[in-house]
């Protein structure tokens, strides 16, 4: 499957066309937006160490969770797909197969839709 890239990097690649303006650590990504808002984008587990599933995105302000919602690895690249932590180093890749340009693109596209409806308010 090749070596990995950093999550930075990795996540980096995965919104890249899209017009969000994501600011990456590792693995969270946050987009300042309208009315003090920030939107947090996560790549997430569900509880195995290093195999993520999916995105899971939190619309925040100063004092509360305003709204969340997980995009699941599953619905949008197909049954079975992770992204692993390689060799628990702190390098990301795609596990079991990498998905296509177009599923990868519309899962962004999807979190970008999400993450759009908090800038009109």
């Amino acid at each position: 499957m090749g070596e990995g890239v950093k999550f930075g990097a990795f996540n980096e690649s995965i919104f890249e066309n899209t017009d969000l303006n994501i600011t990456w650590f590792n693995h969270k990504g946050l987009v300042k937006l309208k009315n003090k808002l920030i939107a947090s984008i996560t790549i997430s587990t569900h509880g195995h160490y290093g195999h993520y599933v999916g995105y899971l995105v939190t619309i925040l302000n100063k004092e509360k969770e305003i709204d969340k919602n997980f995009f699941s690895f599953d619905v949008y690249l197909g049954k079975g797909i992770e992204i692993i932590d390689y060799c628990c180093d702190g390098y990301a890749k795609w596990y079991v197969k990498q998905p296509t340009e177009q599923n990868i693109d519309k899962m962004a596209k999807e979190i970008q839709k999400f993450i759009r409806i908090y800038e009109v308010l």
